[in-house]
């Protein structure tokens, strides 16, 4: 856990339903929206 990930191509990542995967990731602000799109966040 805590992987960087901020210089990452993550288009179209998967994780599981509890998506453990991703705690305490770093993320960029690009990256940000998408994973929250993952998560069922919408963003306006």
């Amino acid at each position: 856990m805590g992987i960087d990930l901020s210089d990452c191509t993550i288009d179209g990542i998967m994780v599981s339903d509890t998506h453990i995967e991703l705690r305490g990731a770093k993320v960029n602000t690009v990256q940000a929206v998408e994973i929250a799109q993952i998560l069922g966040v919408r963003v306006v």
